[in-house]
This record gives structure tokens, C-alpha cells and sequence, in this order.
């Protein structure tokens, strides 16, 4: 697991009532109320995977705390997203808290089916006073905000509303075996062009190892892991500013020709189009492969998982960079708890959502969940207890600062970044020049959407 206070100063009201009354007079503020809904029942609809261990944690302490009883239902992938469809486009009620990721935003938002939660955070009769809403990490809490409007990035219009609560994120780094870099006097890369010539001294001195392990599937997931987000470092972009694709740009064509150099030259190109996080997962941990650029969380769990050649041996560095180091990008990941719009218990949904994301249940600490609030992951305590991920806490001081969702809000995600997932593997795979498959990524939008 890798996980200022908000203060509301009433210093005028002090003054003031100070005239009218003695100090000891005045009533103290009352404590926050959690049993206020007691005997409520609230429906949750989540996502099968590691993070439901966070959730599944929470439920029976928030139970006690509150006397609301939580009903959670959690479904593979597919069945979720079809679940979530099916219930909040008949708007009866029947959930009352989803979890979201970042792409499902992009439809959910104009839908309505999601609540907006900047009311209830600003009513204090609804939220604790121990919230703190600006303890989440800026960028995280900056992309589960969005003002609707096709294009605009999550977090970049002064209009934009709260649609959820962060859970657990990662972010895309540079993950690297340091017993074999240790070995042979190396440095992590911080560009291709590093990371090419650290893989071939390691392949020519490891026999059987290969340099960096990233996906190559033919599916979005492909370009959630790494290769979105470096070739964003070297200038490219999805859209323009008035929303047309530019998928062609100049950066966008370098990038992908030395990405394509990358997997060819240090990369395991036999199995590359084929492989999802968890390949790349498998190859570091098996010791297949020395580098990857992929989700932090794959590190930490090698590190913290069964006994394998690479745990406790994975340290973390920023993810690789393009020319221009001042364009660096990360590519963010986080399940977030949202309120359904059409919920008829919305306060008690609210209170599971501010309980579940709290510090408190932040610091209990499930080792498949990454905190999302800087004060878990300056507590001494959390700290020691991860001192195996090896310099973790500074690249994650360097890396969120400029990491996100890296794509604009556009519908059809999930068609597009499918296509350009198979355009990129088209050059990686020697099918198409970038110049080319990048111009037929952007006529293939021109045509559908």
C-alpha cells in the first residue's frame, strides 16, 4: 500500500459575538452527528478487483459508527459498467454509490448520473470537520472535478464541479530491478534514449533478461501504461483547441519512433502485442525482465507480495521523459466513490463516501489500495511500514505533480483509444510508419464521431 488542514477560521464572529456575550457564554460548536441516519440502508455498486478490499474494510466500521447498514454488489468489469448503465439510465434508485473511474466520467457527467457533491462538502451538517478536503493530493481531487463541456480537461475550468471522492490511486513511474543496476553501477533512465542503452549493458550481461517491460495489447489499457503519457513528453496531444484530432503532430511521430526503438531494441518484442499490466507484472517479478513503466502499484506489489527473485528488489524513479524534461507526464489511475443522482438516501451515501475516503480508513492501511491523501503518506508510522518500496516517496513527490488522466474528455474513449492502442502497435510492429497510422488514427475520427 502507498498511501493543511482546513480550518474554518471565524476570527470576525469571535469579535462580534465577543461584544454581545463573555467567551464563556458562548455555546460550543455541536459534534458532528454520524448516528443522524441511523437504520438507513444504502446500495453500493462497485467494480470487482483489488480495491473492493479498501471498501469491504470499511463497511462493517462504518456500519458501527453510523447504524447504516451498507448493501455492496460488486461485479467483474464488463458486468459493472453494463449494471451502472442499465440502473442509472432508469433513474429508480436502486444504487446509491457507485465507484468511478476517471474515463466513465466523460459519459456519467453529461448524463446526470452522477450527484454533484460541492453542496454537501460546504454544508458542515453534512460533512465531519476532520474531511479536509485539501489534504487529497491536488492533481488527484483536480480530476475528479470537470465542468461537462467536451474537451475541457478534468480540473481546468473554474466552473468545474465535484463528481466523486478519490479511493486509491497510482501513477505511471519507472520501476527498476536496483540489486542488478546496483550490480553493474547503473543509474534509472529518465528518457528512452537512457533507458535503450541501461537495457542493452544489462541484456548483454544478463543472459535471459530483458531491459523494459511495458504493454503492448491491442486495448486502451495499452495506453494507460506508459506509452500515452511519454509520448505526451515529447509534445503530443489527442485534440486540438478546437477539438479536431491531432493525433499526427510532430511530437507524436518522434515519440513513437523511439518508443517503436525501445520495445524493439530492449523490449520483449516477441510477446509485446500481447501484453497486459499483469504480463508486465509477471515478467519483473519472474526476472524476465529488469525495467517497467507501468503503474507504481505493480512495484509495490512485487515488493510486497509471494516470494519471487525480484520482491523486496523493485525501486521507483520518475517514468521516462521526452526531450523537453519541463513537459514530463504521468499517466493517473484511481477508483473514486461517487452518489448516485437518482439516490434516495443521498446524506447517508455522502456519509459512507467522506468515511470510506478518510484518513482514517486511509491509514488502516489495505495493501491494495494506495492512499490519495498527502497526510497517509506523511505519517511516520506509514512510512516505516513501507520502507521495502524502495525510494517510493520521493519519486512520488516528483511524479504527482504533473501526473493525470491524460486524455481530453471526449466520448467515445473507449472506441478511439482502442483504434489508436492498434495504430501504435501497427508501428511498434513494423505494419505502418507513425507518420502514417497517426494520420488514419485521425481520419478514423473525422468519420465516426
Amino acid at each position: 500500500m502507498f498511501g493543511t488542514r482546513l480550518r474554518i477560521h471565524a476570527a470576525l464572529f469571535c469579535l462580534f459575538a465577543g461584544l454581545a456575550a463573555p467567551l464563556a457564554a458562548r455555546a460550543a460548536p455541536a459534534a458532528f452527528d454520524w448516528k443522524k441516519y441511523s437504520g438507513t440502508t444504502i446500495h453500493l455498486l462497485g467494480c470487482a478487483g483489488p480495491y473492493n478490499k479498501t471498501i469491504q474494510e470499511a463497511i462493517p466500521l462504518f456500519e458501527q459508527k453510523t447504524g447504516i447498514k451498507v448493501e455492496a454488489n460488486f461485479l467483474p468489469e464488463t458486468d459493472f459498467f453494463n449494471k451502472v448503465q442499465l440502473v442509472a439510465a432508469a433513474g429508480a434508485g436502486e444504487y446509491d454509490v457507485y465507484m468511478v473511474g476517471f474515463p466513465n466520467m466523460i459519459d456519467w457527467v453529461p448524463a446526470k448520473w452522477l450527484e454533484p457533491l460541492d453542496e454537501y462538502v460546504a454544508n458542515p451538517a453534512y460533512t465531519n470537520p476532520d474531511q479536509h478536503m485539501e489534504d487529497f493530493f491536488p492533481n488527484v481531487l483536480k480530476n475528479v472535478k470537470w465542468d461537462g463541456v467536451k474537451g475541457h480537461r478534468f480540473g481546468s475550468s473554474a466552473d468545474a464541479k465535484l463528481w466523486a471522492l478519490p479511493l486509491g490511486e497510482m501513477v505511471n513511474m519507472l520501476m527498476y530491478r536496483k540489486d542488478i543496476f546496483d550490480k553493474y553501477h547503473l543509474q534509472p533512465p529518465t528518457t528512452i534514449e537512457e533507458a535503450i542503452k541501461v537495457g542493452k549493458i544489462i541484456q548483454q550481461k544478463e543472459p535471459g533478461m530483458y531491459g523494459m517491460a511495458t504493454r503492448g495489447v491491442k486495448e486502451i489499457q495499452q495506453l494507460f501504461g506508459g506509452v500515452w503519457s511519454t509520448l505526451e513528453s515529447y509534445g503530443a496531444t489527442d485534440f486540438d483547441s478546437s477539438m479536431k484530432p491531432a493525433f499526427a503532430s510532430d511530437g507524436t511521430i518522434k515519440g513513437l519512433n523511439d518508443w517503436k526503438r525501445m520495445i524493439k531494441e530492449v523490449g520483449n518484442i516477441n510477446n509485446w502485442a500481447s501484453m497486459t499490466w499483469y504480463d508486465v507484472m509477471t515478467d519483473l517479478s519472474s526476472g524476465k525482465a529488469a525495467m517497467a513503466l507501468d503503474a507504481c502499484a505493480i512495484g509495490g506489489w512485487i515488493n510486497s507480495g509471494n516470494d519471487s527473485v525480484a520482491k523486496g528488489h523493485i525501486a521507483f524513479a520518475e517514468p521516462l521523459k521526452g526531450p523537453d524534461a519541463s513537459k514530463a507526464r504521468s499517466f493517473m489511475w484511481a477508483w473514486n466513490i461517487a452518489m448516485a443522482s437518482s439516490s434516495k438516501n443521498k446524506v447517508p451515501a455522502w456519509y459512507f463516501t467522506q468515511f470510506v475516503t478518510s484518513k482514517e480508513m486511509q491509514l488502516r492501511g489495505s495493501d491494495m489500495s494506495w492512499p490519495t491523501r498527502k497526510s497517509v503518506f506523511d505519517d511516520p508510522g506509514f512510512q516505516k511500514a513501507n520502507a521495502s518500496q524502495i525510494n517510493i516517496f520521493s519519486a512520488w513527490d516528483k511524479t504527482i505533480k504533473y501526473a493525470g488522466f491524460e486524455f481530453s474528455p471526449v466520448p467515445g474513449l473507449n472506441d478511439w483509444g482502442y483504434q489508436l492502442a492498434g495504430q501504435i502497435q501497427d508501428v511498434v510492429l513494423d505494419k505502418a510508419p507513425p507518420e502514417k497510422a497517426m494520420k488514419s488514427m485521425n481520419e478514423y475520427y473525422n468519420s465516426n464521431f
